[in-house]
């Protein structure tokens, strides 16, 4: 719902509450649109049938809306909703309520929305507006108005539109069906037309604001002139421009108002038959007749706009303020004249700017000097003038009448050239090669310009810019070219004109030729070798080519000449020879013009010759550091072509010196034997003759050897086996194959500290280690040193030996005593009654002294130990029991140097215990021990406690025993127990 329909049911709902019952909905505003009636708290709509003008009258009455414009129907202001309250309504007009008037009955009806009635009423219609479509508020004739009427209200089916000029009504248009703008157009608008503009539309006929319209003159230009004060003359009608034609009433007078309205002056002629071209398009204006006092063309009489009964005749303007300045301009080549040329000069302008019979004047210096009449519309004439003086010069200028105004400026330069002078300096005959300077001057008249010297029957012609009124020219070095005749000529530019003078006066330049010291140069060396080429160059400075240089020696009889096309040529010797020797100078002869010229001599050269021998090379044949007694060679060459020479070989510090003769270009020398004089270094050097004279090579690059005794390395074998027992002698052998003997060897144990030095036995040496500990084992080498001729040299090591130091110890004897009872030897072994004391005696022969014997038996894990005395350890049994019974072995050990050796074991004894009877066992009880015999008659209530007392007893009082592991058998090491108070 739009924000109107929104404001028109609030309109309503204030109209419900103050009139109770009628509202108009969807127009423009709260007096206009479809009608409703509140009935029964609910909005409904009115039925068109019957509905007229007095339904109108009521409704609008009512809603204090003026008076009914239209009863409108068919849903004019759209298609109402819900109920449809009243039908067939029909009212006097003079009803203060809708409700008032004769109808169906509230919600009897026979209609639908489609059939809803309407109002427009007058009380809230708005004033319309009026606007220009087309042109702008001053408008030219011809032009057409359209003026734009509309309204924002709602109007009736047909409502009319009314044009006000100056508040009189002009034009009326009719509307359709709730149109709210119409058009009205005043076509071709003349001064008539001007006025104030308004419009209104019925019933209402509220006016709105005016538009003023303005209608302007005529407009007026000319064309096809050379600007705008001068043409063809045309005027603007409906924004069309035409021509204006030429008939016979076209005179001064009009072209004066032309003039006047372009504010161009006044007029100066008014030509007609299209002076200024032909017109096309239209032809506004034709029989145009003015007093002349007219400020606007259009204001003057004439056939009205776009009458005539003309062809393009058209009319012409010439006003004052439209004269041109006219142009003059050179015919003749040059503004510069030389005396007795003629001048000639051009005064136009455009022949459409000027009238008839027109008089041009020319102007020297503002002064007039002539006057040329033209013929009819002539646009230019010709000034000629001759000039034979200085003074006729000036500045030209010209002007045409009626207006006199003044052309551009010519000036014109009269040109009179003096004849120049030319001067030689030095004037004396000048020698080739020498400077000359030449002076051409003249009197200061037009300066600026350029002097040229020309030779008169040579090719030399050079200008120079003018310092002032004179010009020097050089030539730095004068040839025979340069001989003869000179003159000189001056130019200038003269208003773009070049003017030459007359040619000076001649001067005569004589040259003679004087040649130059030549220069000689050596090309090779000052002292060149014989038999190697020698270069020379004769060179001069000289433009005179084709000559001959001579070369001469000085002292000597060599002579050379030679023809040459250039400034140079080069003499050559080939093989140069010690006759050859000496200084050289050369000289250059020419002939030139039937004239022969020598130049003087040039400074004198020299050279010697002589034979250069290269460094030799001296290269050692054998090794660097040859061995006593061997023999060394070496080799002495040189790259050289003089041949039979010899080569000498020098000691560098020492007295060796041998002479060979050359084979070739090399010489080998052999020292057979070297010893120690011939260390050193050593160079050599070879002499030749060559035509009698004697030549030495420099010394070669030096080279060196060193004499050494190079020993083998010794070869050391052990003579004793590599395992020694401890104790034992162990004997080496230290060996060399070498013829220098008398030496000495040495062996040295190699992470030990045993060293032993004996002089040598021949080639070899023997060392024995008498008894051998534990210290001596390890790995041993040998070197060899001896002395040869006071310097000492030892050989490098031999091969390493090694040896291992044991211990062998031998199998104990094992055996059984019983020194205070019975000892019987069964089929076994020995055999001890049970009770009795017996020993078992272990002993072993052996250089070792202290040690132990342990003592195995296979009854028990346990091992017995005893200290060795004498090399013997004693078991001692105090009393033998069954459990005594058993094979015993023992084995011996021994530590030495921190090392424990032990001895495999003895064999087997098999000791036997036999029982005894309780009478025996009691008898010996009471002979071995009578106190406990008696203790136990005493006590045989305790002789359980007893028994267990003893037994206990006898196993501490038992010497130390070992506990033997079966897997270390045979044993080479036991673990210690410790005793604790349990055991």
């Amino acid at each position: 719902m739009s924000t109107s329909h929104v404001q028109h049911i609030a309109h309503l709902l204030c109209v419900s509450s103050l009139t109770g019952t009628v509202g108009l909905v969807g127009g423009s505003n709260e007096c206009a649109g479809r009608v409703e009636v509140y009935h029964n708290d609910t909005w409904g709509t009115v039925c068109d049938d019957d509905w007229d003008m007095d339904d109108a009258t009521v409704v609008c009455r009512q809603l204090g809306c003026g008076e009914a414009l239209c009863a409108l129907t068919t849903a004019h202001f759209g298609r109402g909703s819900g109920e449809i309250w009243m039908d067939d309504v029909d009212c006097s007009g003079a009803e203060r309520s809708l409700t008032q008037c004769s109808h169906s009955g509230f919600g009897g009806h026979n209609c639908h929305h489609g059939e809803d009635a309407g109002v427009v009423c007058s009380g809230v219609s708005s004033s319309p507006n009026i606007s220009l479509t087309s042109v702008q508020s001053t408008v030219l004739p011809g032009e057409t108005i359209e003026f734009e009427c509309s309204t924002s209200s709602d109007t009736c089916s047909t409502t009319v539109f009314h044009l006000y000029k100056n508040g009189v009504s002009i034009m009326t248009r009719s509307t359709t069906a709730n149109q709210k703008h119409v058009t009205f157009m005043l076509p071709h608008v003349d001064s008539s037309n001007q006025g104030s503009y308004s419009c209104a539309y019925s019933p209402s006929f509220t006016r709105t604001s005016s538009i003023d319209i303005s209608v302007g003159n005529v407009p007026v230009r000319l064309v096809g002139g050379s600007n705008g004060c001068v043409g063809r003359v045309e005027v603007s009608y409906n924004r069309q421009w035409g021509s204006v034609c030429d008939d016979d009433d076209w005179d001064i007078n009009d072209a004066e108002v032309v003039c006047r309205q372009l504010g161009c002056g006044g007029a100066v002629c008014a030509p007609k038959e299209h002076h200024f071209g032909r017109g096309s398009g239209e032809i506004w204006m034709d029989n145009v007749n003015c007093s002349g006092a007219e400020a606007f063309l259009s204001e003057c009489f004439h056939g009205g706009f776009g009458g005539h009964d003309c062809n393009h005749e058209v009319a012409g303007v010439v006003c004052s303020e439209a004269s041109q300045t006219p142009t003059i301009s050179l015919m003749s080549p040059y503004s510069a004249i030389l005396p007795g040329e003629t001048l000639q000069m051009r005064c136009s302008t455009r022949a459409s700017d000027i009238c008839n019979n027109t008089v041009f004047s020319l102007y020297r210096n503002g002064i007039s000097i002539t006057t040329v009449f033209a013929d009819s519309y002539q646009e230019s004439v010709i000034f000629s003038l001759s000039l034979n003086d200085s003074s006729q010069g000036g500045c030209f200028t010209c002007a045409y009448s009626p207006s006199f105004s003044k052309s551009n400026s010519i000036n014109i330069t009269l040109v009179d050239l003096p004849k120049p002078l030319l001067s030689l300096q030095p004037s004396r005959e000048l020698f080739w090669g020498q400077s000359v300077q030449m002076t051409c001057s003249m009197s200061p008249q037009q300066l600026g310009g350029t002097f040229t010297v020309q030779q008169l029957f040579g090719a030399f012609r050079e200008t120079e810019r003018a310092s002032g009124c004179t010009a020097t020219f050089t030539i730095p070095k004068v040839d025979f070219r340069h001989g003869g005749f000179f003159y000189c000529v001056y130019k200038t530019s003269v208003s773009h004109r070049n003017i030459i003078s007359s040619p000076s006066n001649l001067v005569v330049l004589t040259v003679e030729v004087m040649l130059p010291r030549p220069a000689l140069l050596l090309q090779t060396e000052e002292d060149p070798s014989w038999h190697d080429p020698v270069q020379m160059t004769c060179s001069i400075s000289t433009p005179y080519l084709g000559g001959v240089f001579t070369l001469q020696q000085l002292s000597g009889s060599h002579t050379e000449t030679k023809i040459t096309s250039g400034n140079s040529s080069t003499f050559t010797m080939p093989q140069v020879d010690f006759a050859h020797e000496g200084s050289y100078y050369c000289q250059y002869q020419t002939h030139l013009s039937d004239r022969n010229f020598t130049s003087p001599r040039s400074d004198s050269v020299s050279f010697s010759v002589v034979v250069t021998l290269p460094k030799p090379c001296l290269t050692l044949e054998t090794e660097k550091d040859p061995s006593l007694g061997e023999p060394v060679r070496l080799n002495c060459s040189i790259s050289t072509q003089y041949l039979g020479g010899t080569f000498t070989l020098q000691q560098l510090s020492g007295s060796y010196r041998e002479t060979k003769a050359a084979s070739g270009t090399s010489a080998d020398f052999t020292i057979r034997q070297v010893d120690f004089v011939h260390e050193g270094s050593y160079y050599c050097q070879y002499q030749t003759r060559v035509s009698s004279r004697h030549f030495t090579s420099s010394h070669s690059d030096s080279v060196s050897f060193s004499v050494v005794v190079t020993l083998p390395s010794p070869h050391l074998t052990l003579q004793t086996g590599r395992t020694p027992s401890w104790g034992q002698p162990v004997r080496m052998t230290c060996s060399i194959s070498t013829q220098q003997l008398g030496g000495t060897f040495t062996l040295q144990q190699l992470s030990g500290s045993y060293r032993e030095t004996k002089a040598a036995s021949g080639t070899s040496a023997d060392f024995t280690i008498r008894q051998v500990d534990f210290v001596h084992e390890g790995s041993y080498y040998c070197q060899y040193q001896t002395r040869v001729s006071g310097r000492d040299f030892t050989s490098s090591r031999s091969d390493s030996v090694s040896f291992s130091v044991v211990v062998s110890l031998p199998q104990p004897i094992i055996s059984a005593s019983a020194p205070d009872g019975e000892l019987s030897w069964g089929p076994q072994g020995p055999e001890v009654p049970r009770g009795q004391s017996f020993s078992i005696v272990c002993s072993i022969e052996s250089q070792h002294q202290g040690g132990s014997f342990h003592l195995i038996s296979d009854g028990s894990k346990e091992v017995l130990t005893e200290a060795a005395v004498s090399q013997s350890a004693s078991f001692y049994f105090p009393e033998g029991d069954v459990s005594d019974s058993g094979n015993y072995s023992c084995f011996y050990e021994v530590a030495l140097s921190t090392r424990l050796f032990t001895s495999t074991r003895t064999d087997e004894l098999r000791v036997t215990i036999k029982g005894l009877t309780w009478i025996e066992w009691f008898l010996h009880v009471k002979s071995a021990h009578p106190f406990v015999f008696y203790g136990a008659i005493l006590g045989v209530l305790l002789l359980l406690l007893v028994v267990c007392s003893v037994v206990l007893l006898k196993s501490k009082n038992r010497h130390r025993q070992y506990v033997i592991k079966e897997e270390y058998w045979p044993m080479t090491t036991f673990d210690v127990p410790k005793w604790t108070e349990s055991e």
